[in-house]
C-alpha cells in the first residue's frame, strides 16, 4: 500500500481480543488515493475498545462523524463507523524481524 493520504471507508468492524488478553476493535479501511490512482487497496487498523475522546476509537469516531465526543455520548458501530469515510494517513516503518509494513498513523476529517 503507498503511503501518504488516501479516502478511508471502514467496510468492516470486529471486536476481538489482543494476544494481550484486551478487547480492541479491528477495522478493514477501503482505500482510494486523492491522486486519481483508482486502484482500491485494503488495510487493517486496530484500536482499544475504549470509547474516549483522545483513545484511538474516539479519534476514529470524530474523524469520520466530524462531531465531538461529549460526556456520556455512547456510538454503536455498526450505525456510526461501518461504510463511513475519512482522510487515512498511512506510514511505512520497519518491524522488529526488519520487514517494512504499513499502518494507518492518523484520521483526519474528509472535509
Amino acid at each position: 500500500h503507498p503511503q501518504g493520504r488516501h479516502r478511508g471507508t471502514i467496510i468492516r468492524i470486529e471486536e476481538i481480543t489482543s494476544k494481550f488478553g484486551t478487547r480492541q476493535v479491528e477495522i478493514t479501511v477501503e482505500t482510494m488515493s486523492f491522486d486519481g490512482d483508482i486502484e482500491i487497496r485494503h488495510i487493517k487498523d486496530w484500536a482499544n475498545a475504549t470509547f474516549k475522546p483522545n483513545s484511538d476509537l474516539g479519534k476514529i469516531y470524530t474523524a469520520v462523524s466530524g462531531q465531538e465526543i461529549v460526556p456520556g455520548l455512547s456510538i454503536d458501530t455498526d450505525k456510526d463507523l461501518l461504510n463511513k469515510s475519512a482522510l487515512v494517513d498511512i506510514e511505512h516503518y520497519a518491524k522488529k524481524d526488519g520487514q517494512t509494513s504499513m499502518r494507518i498513523r492518523e484520521w483526519l476529517p474528509l472535509n
